[in-house]
């Protein structure tokens, strides 16, 4: 590896742990609830503009989300039900987000939220027609998944209470929600203080709903940070009329809605590599440690440490066909460009990458992890002005073998890829004693004057 840099001037790899990569951010799935046409009293402007804002601001972040707008009881209960099965079946590392803009109020201390065919006007007619908020904690509960959101911005100017509650003379009613103590490893969000009424907003959002689209964007903000840059938005957009509140019991590493890295700062960013006439790419290795702190470039003979998030940002000056794989310490081999998807998340990083167009893996405003094997960790780019079918026939295969969990043909697919990095056409350092010649002939990559070379990184994970 100590012609790493005489060698890497033009190509990437990925920097990912092992065989198995893990995203910084796990797989995320929302349930979000929007009511605003309320038949029997209070209707609102904006609850449902609200959910498919959110919907859309949450499938930027990759997560799979499940609409609802203007349920009755039963929709809303076979809504949460569909939720917690989704969870169930993704596993402990999903992440789950409920989010609720409509009509919310407490009885008893219970929080319940309001379906839009809700008709009663005693307690236990509205207790028995509404949606108590701990049945969410409770799929969420069941699901056993280890971090939850629930997003209320509920409570809106609500007439109801003193409507349909009140005038029967029971003071068992409050104004707002109540309090709620957040299981571990949840979180509860509140658009205003326990006891207080939120805004539905003038425009077509509520002040709550438009800050937190805008904050869940926003890279490199840690989920607490992210919820106190909301409450700050608004308040002063309600000149303190209304205070965002959260109770939390997260427990473990920071978490980030968006670990990526703004495109400006992309933009501004020096390469860790370029070719030496920069000709054919510009590439950037990016690490930072585990969930938290600022991304910073990385080089070849490396040492990174489990739990490090990665990004790789590449920009090539020609359109050309770019492999990347990655070895681990047992020559286990992970396909890593191009890959229609990560996880359940469509990547959209496809063959031929195109000239002028800057890819970001695993995709912008996602990260990868380094897990907790340990030992030296190699990364092996291909790359040409035409496609490779030998190599991509391979690389299908393994995808292939690895999704389904053939455990033969991964083996075998590892094994005669290996073979393909070693072999002659295929040479770890085909530019050995070139010195100066040879990088002028890399910054030509593309353009096939080393188009059976295969460049490598090479970092020791601790």
């Amino acid at each position: 590896m100590l012609m790493f840099k005489k060698l890497i001037l033009a190509f990437l790899c990925l920097a990912s742990a092992t065989a198995t990569i893990s995203a910084a951010n796990k797989t995320g799935i929302a349930l979000i609830i929007g009511n605003d046409n309320y038949a029997s009293f209070g209707a609102l402007s904006n609850p449902v503009n609200d959910a498919n804002l959110l919907k859309t601001t949450l499938a930027k972040l990759d997560f799979d989300v499940m609409l609802v707008t203007d349920a009755n009881q039963q929709q809303m209960q076979q809504a949460i039900v569909n939720f917690g099965e989704a969870l169930l079946s993704s596993g402990s590392d999903t992440v789950g987000l409920f989010y609720y803009a409509g009509h919310g109020l407490q009885i008893d201390g219970r929080n319940l939220l309001v379906p839009v065919d809700l008709n009663a006007d005693t307690h236990s007619g509205v207790m028995a027609a509404t949606i108590a908020v701990e049945s969410v904690l409770d799929v969420m509960r069941q699901a056993g998944n280890n971090l939850n959101f629930i997003i209320l911005d509920a409570c809106r100017n609500n007439p109801f209470i003193t409507r349909n509650i009140r005038r029967r003379g029971s003071r068992r009613s409050k104004r707002g929600l109540a309090k709620m103590q957040a299981p571990t490893g949840t979180l509860i969000a509140y658009s205003t203080a326990p006891g207080d009424v939120a805004e539905d907003g003038t425009g077509q959002h509520s002040p709550y709903a438009e800050a937190l689209a805008k904050a869940l964007l926003l890279p490199n903000v840690a989920v607490e940070r992210m919820f106190r840059q909301v409450r700050n938005q608004v308040l002063h957009k309600t000149q303190k009329r209304q205070v965002p509140w959260e109770s939390s019991s997260l427990v473990g590493d920071d978490y980030f809605f968006n670990p990526g890295i703004a495109q400006s700062t992309i933009a501004n960013m020096p390469a860790s590599y370029t070719d030496r006439q920069a000709l054919s790419l510009h590439i950037n290795f990016l690490t930072r440690p585990a969930y938290g702190g600022q991304f910073r470039s990385f080089t070849d003979g490396a040492i990174l440490r489990s739990g490090n998030q990665y990004q790789i940002i590449v920009k090539p000056a020609v359109q050309g066909f770019l492999y990347i794989f990655q070895t681990d310490a047992a020559g286990k081999v992970q396909r890593l460009f191009p890959m229609a998807s990560y996880g359940s998340h469509q990547l959209g990083n496809v063959n031929p990458v195109q000239a002028g167009t800057t890819y970001t893996l695993p995709k912008q405003g996602k990260a990868y992890t380094l897990d907790n094997t340990v030992g030296k960790e190699r990364f092996y780019v291909f790359a040409s002005r035409n496609p490779r079918p030998d190599i991509e026939n391979l690389a299908t295969r393994l995808t292939n073998a690895q999704a389904t969990g053939n455990t033969w043909a991964e083996t075998t697919a590892t094994t005669q890829l290996n073979k393909v990095f070693k072999s002659r056409d295929l040479p770890l350092a085909p530019a050995r004693g070139l010195g100066r010649t040879g990088a002028s002939n890399i910054a030509s990559f593309f353009n096939n004057a080393c188009a059976d070379c295969v460049h490598v990184l090479e970092f020791q994970h601790q």
